[in-house]
């Protein structure tokens, strides 16, 4: 389950905030489980990866007091130890008895203290690279300042309707692609390019809404919809779009 949510946090962050905000809440709602690890091979790895991720988040905390731009500085400059971070996150669910780890309190024993921790944890170290990194083609990381923009409230009831018709559509398009690879009848390319041209159109009117609603381009839009408050942006739907057709030709 974490191997196919470090492939999303490369392809598509809005889909992993999705999910993991749904999974955090579900987490805080209930009651969950304590673990105690006592395994010695499982307490090496779980000690190993809290200490990694305490490490990261301190280290993250004294370079925001200094950075000019944090998301570059302390997050993306430091990818590879973020990828890194990912790996081993995977390989402490490589065996399978692990599997009920995911929605626990692991509690273990370090230098004769009891210390408590969880896959969640770890998970929001991952959210907070993914929102703020976006991969260059040369492996390198950018920061992504999409979400930096101030929110715009949209009321008009037609605009929420287009709004959310090609939000919708472009979700779809996602999950359909997604689907596709993970079936393995098809190839990674065919998956992608067979819904080139029902991208370009989503993309085309995404530039359009941009073109008649300039302003737009400069903020999150936060709208409702049968009861849940959505945002999203216009550069960052558009881009999403795009990277679900990379490898097509023109």
């Amino acid at each position: 389950m974490l191997k196919t949510l470090a492939l999303k946090l490369l392809l598509a962050p809005t889909m992993v905030l999705a999910l993991i905000l749904i999974s955090s809440f579900s987490f805080a709602q209930s009651s969950p489980t304590v673990i105690e690890v006592k395994d010695e091979e499982e307490l090496k790895d779980l000690k190993a990866l809290d200490h990694e991720a305490q490490r990261l988040l301190n280290e993250s905390k004294i370079c925001k007091t200094t950075a000019q731009d944090y998301k570059q500085e302390c997050l993306c400059n430091k990818h590879e130890e973020y990828l890194e971070f990912y790996k081993k996150t995977n390989k402490i669910l490589d065996n399978p008895s692990r599997s009920i780890w995911f929605r626990a309190i692991l509690s273990y024993e370090d230098n004769g203290q009891t210390k408590r921790t969880s896959l969640a944890r770890f998970k929001k170290i991952a959210l907070d690279f993914d929102q703020s990194c976006f991969r260059n083609d040369d492996g390198t990381f950018r920061a992504n300042h999409e979400w930096d923009k101030p929110e715009l409230l949209i009321k008009d009831a037609e605009e929420i309707k287009e709004l959310h018709r090609l939000y919708s559509a472009r979700k779809k398009i996602g999950l359909t692609i997604s689907k596709c690879i993970q079936s393995k009848l098809r190839t990674y390319e065919e998956c992608q390019c067979g819904y080139k041209e029902k991208t370009l159109l989503l993309i085309k009117s995404y530039e359009r809404l941009g073109k008649d609603h300039p302003e737009w381009m400069d903020h999150i839009l936060v709208y409702s919809h049968d009861g849940y408050i959505i945002k999203t942006g216009l550069e960052q739907e558009i881009r999403m779009a795009k990277q679900e057709i990379p490898s097509c030709k023109e």
